[in-house]
């Protein structure tokens, strides 16, 4: 059965974009840490789509095992990702020199090791499909030297991927946005820039307010 995979489906944005896709009526797993989100989502987004499948699944994607744990979900459950949508950032607000070597072992699990089997394990069925969408949510409001190394290791990561796979039918988005500006904006109107953005099949989109700080660089 065909899925779109959401994380961190807690996430303000990360809801949104699932409503999009209910109304559309894909089927979703929706993954966080954070149970009773998850079940006062899919309670939700049944109210929109009653006949959907909305499956839910508590996972820490920091603990290998745990993840490890989602794939074999995956497969004995016969789901095949045919979208994907990454939007997880974890930072730690310390000087680099501060840092414990756990607290850089967390952020790199996160942000970077879980992204990257993640997008194996959904590359797998989107290449025997030839078909596929892969959303990543990438912060620009990186507030830590490694957490600005870790979002840019992922948006290198994915452009080398749309160039890898631009003569199969799978879609690279990389979704710029600044989520401290954005926090308490509505988050609607975000989730459906980018979900255009992905059906037009661009490689690259920004939220408004820093299109128009490229549009103002460009009349200089």
């Amino acid at each position: 059965m065909d899925i779109t995979l959401i994380l961190d489906a807690s996430l303000a944005l990360s809801k949104e974009l699932a409503k999009i896709y209910t109304v559309e009526k894909n089927n979703l797993l929706l993954v966080s840490y954070s149970i009773d989100e998850l079940k006062a989502l899919k309670e939700e987004l049944l109210i929109l789509n009653p006949n959907l499948l909305i499956d839910i699944y508590q996972c820490n994607i920091e603990n290998k095992e745990e993840l490890n744990k989602l794939f074999v979900y995956l497969v004995i459950n016969e789901y095949k990702i045919n979208r994907l949508i990454f939007n997880m950032d974890y930072s730690i607000d310390k000087n680099m020199i501060n840092l414990s070597n756990e607290e850089i072992d967390v952020m790199m699990n996160i942000n970077n090791n879980a992204f990257i089997s993640l997008i194996k394990h959904s590359l797998i069925d989107m290449n025997e499909a030839r078909l596929g969408e892969i959303l990543y949510i990438s912060s620009i409001d990186n507030d830590t030297p490694l957490k600005a190394a870790n979002t840019s290791f992922n948006n290198q990561l994915i452009k080398s991927l749309t160039k890898e796979y631009e003569d199969k039918n799978i879609k690279f988005l990389i979704y710029y946005l600044n989520k401290s500006k954005t926090l308490n904006n509505d988050q609607a109107k975000y989730a459906v820039r980018a979900v255009n953005a992905l059906n037009k099949n661009k490689k690259e989109a920004y939220y408004s307010f820093l299109t128009k700080i490229k549009n103002n660089k460009k009349r200089c």
